[in-house]
């Protein structure tokens, strides 16, 4: 993450689709992967010696290897996603996915140690690089331009910035949280359902983000080029489409995780029912700054983006830490949520300059979600033992289940009219 520098982004967003420009791209990813290569090559043996484990060393320089694997992808994949050609993407990727994961398993079965894991990665590395230089479109060889290459840079410096501040943005709340809980009786369990319900609430998010990435962003890039003029309403089409299906995913965590904690987990986790439904409120607020975001990115205001990524991390921090001394974990978490906001409305204020508005937009799908979301969890709160019947199964878990069953219906039902208008 640390050595991203959007090459994939910049020949999706870029005007330029000429042979130079675009194997001057590819030569610098399989640069990328040489020069972390030699990293993970210079490491290892320093690595190996602090865990005083031998067996260290070798992973890692076959992990390192594996960077070399994914340099010499094929631009053409990224020419698929340029051109909206998704079926043959999602093929690949599927198959990918099979030959990891049966590459992975295969080995744990005749090796069952950590190298089942590396050699099933790196299989399905090499696979996926053989598939896309067999897909339909240019060759790809070694070529400088410098031109081109300055272009890139541009395009990339302000998303390495960007990247190393999501990362760091990432993982402080787990850093944070784990320090402020520190004195706690049972500190690393209760940082440990945190994070187990991290991995369910964040579930709607990485699913709009695979939607963003796949099929917001080549589209927004394509009328920025093309129509510039219709940027703004094209947007607001694709969130008019996009938003119903999130309000759907939001309001299914805050459902059914609690069900989910009370079936699949002891009491130990009691904890993470009511954690992955109060942290939907980031969670929306995410997924509305991630159309946002591929906006900014298909009229590369790269640097845009990364300001308003560390003017939120720092709020996230900073709401993180005073939510906590206010009402702790929960305060914690709507702190954090705070963060997502306002780098939302950074974003926001950069769109405006561009002369495109999504403000009303927001409001109205933030307020559906807000009184659909807020009914359910309140009536959540109702489904435990000791109440009646009728309490416990109609108002507790009937309600919020109609409710999820209204807005999943209405969601599905725009997503067939688009796919019917095709």
């Amino acid at each position: 993450m640390f050595s991203e520098i959007g090459i994939s982004q910049a020949l999706v967003q870029s005007a330029r689709d000429d042979d130079r420009f675009v194997n001057t791209a590819w030569t610098m990813q399989l640069a990328r992967g040489v020069v972390i290569c030699l990293v993970c090559v210079a490491i290892a043996g320093p690595v190996a010696a602090v865990y005083e484990h031998a067996d260290l060393r070798p992973i890692i320089i076959a992990i390192g290897c594996g960077a070399i694997v994914s340099g010499l992808r094929s631009t053409n994949y990224i020419s698929l996603n340029r051109s909206f050609q998704e079926r043959p993407r999602a093929l690949l990727d599927l198959m990918t996915g099979l030959v990891t994961r049966g590459g992975t398993i295969a080995v744990a079965l005749v090796w069952p140690s950590a190298w089942a894991l590396v050699l099933g990665t790196q299989l399905g590395a090499i696979f996926d690089t053989a598939v896309t230089h067999r897909l339909p479109g240019r060759r790809n060889r070694i070529m400088w331009d410098p031109e081109a290459a300055r272009s890139l840079m541009r395009f990339g410096t302000w998303i390495f910035v960007g990247t190393v501040i999501a990362y760091l943005g990432g993982q402080a709340d787990t850093l944070v949280l784990g320090k402020l809980v520190s004195k706690h009786l049972d500190a690393l369990g209760l940082v440990g359902v945190y994070e187990v319900s991290q991995r369910i609430a964040r579930l709607p998010v990485e699913a709009t983000h695979l939607f963003g990435g796949s099929l917001t962003f080549p589209l927004l890039s394509e009328v920025a080029r093309r129509e510039p003029h219709r940027l703004e309403e094209r947007l607001l089409q694709v969130r008019s489409a996009m938003l119903p299906l999130a309000v759907a995913l939001c309001l299914s965590v805050v459902v059914f995780s609690p069900w989910f904690f009370d079936i699949l987990y002891d009491d130990r986790y009691a904890a993470a029912r009511w954690i992955a439904p109060l942290t939907q409120v980031a969670v929306w607020l995410a997924i509305l700054n991630n159309f946002t975001s591929r906006a900014l990115l298909s009229i590369g205001r790269t640097r845009a983006l990364a300001l308003s990524a560390g003017v939120g991390a720092v709020a996230a921090v900073g709401g993180g830490l005073l939510g906590f001394m206010m009402a702790e974990l929960p305060g914690f978490i709507l702190g954090l949520a705070a963060g997502d906001l306002i780098r939302h409305i950074v974003d926001l204020t950069f769109l405006k300059r561009e002369g495109i508005s999504v403000f009303k937009q927001d409001i109205k799908f933030t307020v559906l979600f807000a009184a659909a979301g807020g009914i359910s969890a309140l009536c959540n709160g109702l489904a435990v033992p000791g109440q009646s019947i009728l309490i416990r199964w109609g108002v507790g878990i009937g309600v919020p289940l109609l409710i999820f069953l209204a807005v999943a219906g209405w969601a599905a039902l725009g997503m067939w009219k688009i796919v019917r208008r095709r």
